[in-house]
């Protein structure tokens, strides 16, 4: 069954339609990850880190590698994708990371 399911999903005549992907990470792991959420739309991603309230803004279409970080010469884009984020997060109720979870 699983290979069916898959098979659907590989098949390049079929897509998904969305607006965007997002993530939601609400803790820290064991393996290092920091608490955050990203939201990736037109080949734009942005990550929100909940330890300093800090973005990072990466133009995926032409730094796949996320080296050059544009935050803040995409103030637009930035300010655009973040508040899409934070409306995600709040409309699906996600789990936001406490002081607990961050000290």
């Amino acid at each position: 069954m699983l290979s069916v399911k898959c098979h659907f999903f590989l098949n390049e005549s079929r897509s998904i339609s969305r607006d965007a992907l997002y993530w939601h990470y609400p803790h820290y792991g064991n393996q290092g990850g920091n608490p955050g959420s990203a939201i990736q739309e037109d080949g734009w991603k942005l990550i929100y880190f909940y330890e300093d309230q800090r973005i990072e803004l990466y133009d995926l279409t032409n730094d796949l590698g996320e080296r050059h970080d544009l935050a803040k010469k995409e103030v637009e884009k930035a300010n655009y994708l973040q508040s899409k984020l934070m409306n995600w997060l709040e409309t699906t109720n996600a789990r936001k990371p406490g002081r607990r979870d961050i000290d």
